[in-house]
């Protein structure tokens, strides 16, 4: 009986302070990102599809996500592809802003990437009071 509450103690003492660790999909996702970042094919893809693509769509993104904010947030998004199509969204922060951004990005109906297995990274920094 006072071993249970004794153990359960134990192992959350055992347990980092801070945000949680990166995940290895974001780390694997974003490394894939910076491969294509100065590529002149993904350079292409993002000003004649990605960015015209995002453009009408991102001030009600903000205008959701932002609310409530008392801190201006600043995370990455990686927008991932496998095999011709959108796969997930990877992110390096779970705080509640990034998260209402990430499911957001999860749901857009991404125009084919440049190449079959391509990801993007999408920097963020959130400012609320729009």
């Amino acid at each position: 009986m006072f071993a249970a509450p004794l153990l359960a103690g134990l192992i959350l003492a055992q347990l980092p302070a801070g945000p949680p660790p990166v995940s290895l999909g974001f780390g694997e996702a974003l490394a894939r990102a910076e491969r294509y970042e100065s590529d002149a094919k993904a350079e292409a893809w993002r000003a004649a599809k990605l960015d015209p693509f995002l453009d009408g769509r991102m001030e009600p993104l903000f205008a959701k996500c932002e609310a409530g904010m008392t801190a201006p947030v600043s995370f990455t998004l990686v927008i991932s592809f496998k095999a011709g199509r959108f796969d997930r969204i990877e992110s390096n922060d779970d705080g509640p802003v990034a998260r209402c951004m990430a499911d957001a990005f999860e749901r857009f109906p991404y125009p084919a990437p440049p190449y079959p297995d391509f990801a993007e990274e999408v920097r963020m920094k959130l400012t609320g009071g729009r």
